[in-house]
């Protein structure tokens, strides 16, 4: 019987959150908080079981009933299938909170959509999901969760296959067809511009520069497969919302359109030297000349608390975050807030940094009533674990 494990990462921008909305360049890359999944096929007549402790979700559902969506799906628009899901799985009691209910939304749409259209024979099984991965943060948990389980019921469907065994898991036209149902799932189930972006991101673990477009979701400007570097994630114990965000824009471009474009350009312009910095410093970590990384590294603490100084000159991030950018600048490092919505500022570390450093500036941060995640970006997207 089929049994695996699969993981994905989460991702996180790291400039251009506030100017993205205004066809400007942001620039997001993987994240290595990760979204595990463990699936195990179980014995004929067993139940389909549940279990997503970190929404404190673990349910039992006989098979018959979860087949029973098939005979009905064959007389319905696709375009109702979210529909019918929730009706499914609220007529069935399977769930008491909101991230329960979104969990099995897009847990039995990404199922029966495969299952519909890849043909993939439902048997029972055993599903386990869980995540490192703060939820509610901006940091592409939802995102990262949908991959798993698209990934885990196209790989399961292709073990079914009589030619399971010439098929790789990391082979690129799989993984487009992991992006293409998640893709679908969260355009869905989320109103969000971003999803494209955010799905490539966790599927291929790259790094990108992209710019929202008037007649596509997103423009790829570029992207690259990038050295690993270190971050500390730092919760300001608040979220600072993304409409709000879009409010103090849009308060900002009505007193002055002139200024209002030229915080917009610096934002780009900001973005664009990011990324190209990035980019420039990973090829020295790989060609090992620690000159150049301590060049690089150092236009890129530039750039990231240029960013947040104009943030806080522009009223657009908050005491919490403001604060943050105090405490690491007194360490000698720079932050600055993350995401569409963030809860999260960042600190980029250098390349070269010793554990014991990592370690004390953690302790610093703690001893300042801060929640600190040591962990690195531009790692592997989607695979399948060992």
């Amino acid at each position: 019987m089929a049994s695996f494990k699969i993981s994905a990462p989460g991702r996180i921008v790291l400039a251009g959150e506030h100017s993205a909305m205004y066809q400007k360049h942001f620039v997001l890359t993987s994240l290595d908080r990760r979204t595990k999944l463990t699936f195990r096929e179980l014995p004929r007549g067993w139940p389909v079981e549940i279990e997503f402790p970190d929404v404190n979700l673990q349910i039992t559902v006989p098979l018959e009933e979860v087949r029973g969506f098939l005979l009905e799906e064959n007389q319905l628009n696709p375009n109702l299938r979210i529909i019918y899901v929730t009706s499914f799985i609220t007529f069935n009691g399977m769930w008491r909170t909101f991230a329960q209910r979104f969990s099995l939304q897009m847990f039995f749409y990404l199922l029966y959509s495969i299952a519909v259209y890849e043909n993939l024979d439902i048997t029972s099984f055993h599903v386990h999901v869980t995540t490192n991965i703060p939820l509610d943060a901006g940091l592409g948990s939802s995102t990262s969760f949908a991959v798993c389980l698209a990934a885990c019921f196209l790989h399961w469907c292709r073990l079914q296959s009589d030619y399971h065994e010439n098929i790789e898991f990391n082979r690129i036209d799989f993984l487009m067809n992991v992006g293409v149902y998640v893709k679908d799932c969260e355009e869905r189930m989320q109103d969000y511009q971003c999803t494209q972006i955010d799905t490539d991101v966790c599927v291929f673990g790259f790094a990108t520069k992209s710019l929202l477009t008037d007649d596509v979701e997103y423009s790829v400007e570029d992207w690259e497969e990038m050295a690993r570097l270190k971050i500390l994630l730092i919760d300001s114990g608040i979220r600072q919302e993304k409409c709000d965000q879009a409010t103090k824009m849009r308060q900002l471009r009505s007193e002055c359109l002139f200024t209002f474009d030229n915080i917009l350009n610096e934002l780009n312009d900001l973005s664009i030297k990011m990324y190209n910095w990035l980019n420039l410093l990973s090829i020295n970590i790989w060609n090992a000349i620690l000159t150049e990384q301590e060049f690089y590294y150092e236009n890129l603490q530039c750039c990231i608390k240029e960013i947040q100084v104009l943030l806080r000159s522009r009223g657009l991030s908050n005491e919490a975050f403001n604060r943050i950018l105090e405490i690491a600048q007194n360490m000698g490092y720079s932050a600055k807030l993350t995401g569409f919505g963030p809860k999260y500022a960042y600190i980029l570390l250098p390349p070269y940094i010793t554990n014991n450093e990592i370690r004390e500036i953690s302790t610093q941060l703690r001893n300042e009533n801060y929640l600190v995640i040591s962990t690195s970006i531009n790692c592997d997207g989607v695979r399948l674990e060992n």
